[in-house]
C-alpha cells in the first residue's frame, strides 16, 4: 500500500516478494515507497506476537531528519502503508500493528 498525492487514502499494489520473506520484503517496498528528503532509516524489523506485527524502526544514526522531524503526511505515508500492508494480507492474520524504536514504543 501507498498513499496517494493528497495524502488521503492508500493506494493497493500487487508486488512480487519471495515467499520465505514475503512479509519483511512488503514492508520493504512500503517503506520505500516514498523519498522522505533527508530522513535515513537504518533498519527496521518486523516480529510477530500472535496477531499483532511490531515493527522496529531505527533511524540512521546519518539522518538529517528523525521521525517527529516528518510531516504529518509523512508520518501517514510511512506508517500508514506499512500497517495497511501488514492488516490487509489475508495470509498473514495481522489484526494489530504497533512501531517500535530500539523496542520503545513509538509515540509521535
Amino acid at each position: 500500500y501507498t498513499i496517494d498525492d493528497q495524502c488521503n487514502d492508500f493506494i493497493e499494489q500487487s508486488v512480487q516478494v519471495p515467499s520465505g520473506q514475503a512479509m519483511d520484503e512488503a514492508v520493504a517496498k512500503a517503506v520505500n515507497s516514498v523519498d522522505y528528503n533527508a530522513f535515513k532509516l537504518d533498519s527496521y524489523q518486523v516480529n510477530i506476537n500472535g496477531s499483532t506485527a511490531i515493527v522496529d524502526m531505527s533511524v540512521a544514526p546519518g539522518s538529517e531528519r528523525q521521525l517527529v522531524s516528518l510531516s504529518s503526511c509523512e508520518q501517514r505515508a510511512l506508517f500508514g502503508s506499512v500497517e495497511e500492508t501488514l492488516l490487509n494480507n489475508p495470509d498473514w492474520d495481522v489484526e494489530a500493528v504497533k512501531f517500535t524504536d530500539g523496542g520503545k514504543e513509538l509515540v509521535l
